[in-house]
């Protein structure tokens, strides 16, 4: 059966499902989380979570994958064992007892203020260019080149 909208606000009542959004209506969207939580251990760029935290949502992410990359835990977020539905759940509760949430929300937008599709391109450039020079590296020294 397919999951329509109808479907899916029907099975989780705890849970509204809007559909597609973007621009400045997701961002608006965004902005009105108290938490942005991330289950997926196989993401690599995690565009979801860097909209959050660029709305200065905390994240809770897992150890696994790009989003534990993004995440300072305790002052952006959470980085936690995502599969330990107890350790969520006290993940949660500690963040709302938290008096500092407002500061962690400044601090959550400023982490990824300057990742600009520029800055990560070249970062990710220059992690392929050692990569490549490690490997040049290495294949001289096999050669008795060094």
């Amino acid at each position: 059966m397919a999951h329509t909208d109808a479907n899916l606000n029907s099975n989780y009542h705890l849970h509204y499902f809007v559909g597609f959004k973007s621009g400045e209506e997701l961002a608006q969207i965004y902005a009105s989380f108290d938490l942005f939580i991330h289950p997926g251990p196989n993401e690599t760029f995690c565009q979801a979570v860097q909209e959050a935290l660029a709305s200065g949502v905390p994240a809770i992410v897992p150890r696994t994958g790009g989003p534990a990359d993004l995440v300072a835990h305790g002052r952006t977020g959470y980085v936690i064992d995502i599969s330990d539905g107890e350790e969520l759940n006290r993940t949660v509760t500690h963040h709302h007892a938290r008096s500092d949430r407002k500061q962690m929300r400044i601090a959550t937008r400023d982490s990824v203020s300057k990742r600009t599709w520029g800055r990560i391109n070249n970062e990710l450039a220059d992690h392929y260019q050692g990569v490549i020079n490690q490997k040049k590296s290495s294949l001289l020294s096999e050669m008795g080149v060094a």
